[in-house]
């Protein structure tokens, strides 16, 4: 395993970031919160500058549409809170880092992103539609590859998860 991560769709029970924020505001203006959880990178990839992460985002956006997320939340260590503002144009929830108590106290980071039409603009006039194979505008603007057969509901994501670590592992070895 490469690299792992996990879309947490809201639900009765709510998403973890509920214990130290009130996503009461983002829930009336979402159709469905998720969460993003558990990015892991297998250390020795993770100077890969992008090999991994940006495919991997590619292939969350589809993900999200599956499970019909519309507005991503994350909680980061305030020290890579930046990546994900400056990456996938996240803003944070509030001013101010919390702590939390699941990971001892840490401070925390929470931010939030609404996928969709204006986030593809707000890409578009970051980051241009240069030929960079690593543009994340052209990166979440194009198309999957043929090979990858995006399902049609959650319940076929076993299937998804291996030709999406097929996809990955492709990418990185050309």
């Amino acid at each position: 395993v490469i690299a792992t991560i996990s879309i947490i769709p809201d639900s009765a029970l709510g998403l973890p970031i509920d214990e130290l924020w009130d996503l009461g505001s983002l829930r009336k203006a979402a159709s469905r919160l998720g969460e993003l959880s558990g990015l892991a990178i297998r250390k020795d990839f993770r100077g890969s500058r992008g090999n991994i992460i940006l495919p991997l985002s590619r292939l969350l956006k589809e993900y999200c549409q599956i499970l019909g997320v519309d507005c991503l939340t994350i909680v980061t260590h305030p020290d890579v809170a930046d990546f994900y503002r400056s990456l996938l144009l996240f803003t944070p929830v509030s001013k101010k880092s919390k702590g939390d108590a699941k990971v001892q106290g840490a401070p925390a980071f929470g931010q939030y992103l609404f996928l969709g039409s204006p986030w593809m603009q707000n890409l578009k006039s970051v980051f241009g539609v240069d030929e960079n194979p690593h543009n994340i505008y052209r990166l979440m603007a194009n198309p999957l590859p043929t090979n990858i057969v995006v399902p049609d509901s959650h319940y076929s994501n076993l299937g998804y998860a291996f030709q999406a670590a097929e996809y990955l592992k492709r990418l990185f070895d050309d």
